[in-house]
């Protein structure tokens, strides 16, 4: 087998996963931030009222919202990383399966 044809080999087993798995990321990705605006937003927001922040008075669900934003980010970002490196790992036995394949590590 030629390096290109074990990097498509790996590739096209990866792009499989992650077609099958698109909706549910989607749906995660953006159902969690929006049920921490509504929850934070409206429900604690209307106890809070606006808030004041270097001069400009905001309204709550206006001052969280970056703060939710950059959170999102931040564990999206995180969770891929190292959720599925342990799935790989621990459960599916990628890592394993990868190390006995007659590829070499630069493939890949």
């Amino acid at each position: 087998m030629t390096a290109l044809g074990a990097i498509r080999c790996v590739w096209l087993r990866h792009f499989d996963v992650y077609r099958k798995s698109l909706a549910y990321a989607l749906v995660t990705t953006f159902a969690e931030p929006l049920l921490y605006l509504f929850s934070f937003g409206f429900g604690l927001g209307s106890l809070v009222g606006t808030v004041k922040l270097l001069g400009i008075e905001l309204t709550y669900r206006q001052f969280i919202f970056a703060g939710i934003v950059g959170q999102t980010l931040l564990f999206q970002g995180f969770f891929e990383a190292a959720y599925g490196s342990f799935v790989r790992m621990y459960y599916q036995r990628i890592f394993q399966a990868i190390a006995v394949t007659p590829i070499t590590l630069s493939e890949v």
